[in-house]
């Protein structure tokens, strides 16, 4: 938040972008395409247990990405071998 410059050369909205004092850039906003199998581990934030991760269905994982909308993107860390996905977890940002 102290850099005004930086966020000035961003384009970034403190009060819109920034609604928790923080902002995760990706300069080169790519994608690839990964294949996902039946051996695919999925892994979400569990607030009950006070963040840690938690394995979920391939289902249960699409149900909690509905969640939010298109506006808003989790941050995942995604896990490969091969060109297979290994596994998708939710990223805890604070």
């Amino acid at each position: 938040l102290d850099d005004t410059e930086r966020l000035k050369e961003l384009n970034i909205d403190t009060d819109k972008d920034m609604p928790n004092g923080f902002y995760i850039h990706n300069p080169k906003n790519e994608s690839m395409f990964l294949q996902a199998n039946e051996d695919t581990l999925y892994n979400i934030i569990n607030w009950d247990e006070g963040g840690a991760p938690k394995s979920v269905t391939v289902e249960e994982f699409k149900e909690h990405l509905e969640k939010y909308n298109s506006d808003f993107s989790l941050p995942f860390r995604i896990a490969t071998k091969d060109g297979f996905v290994q596994s998708i977890t939710e990223q805890y940002v604070p």
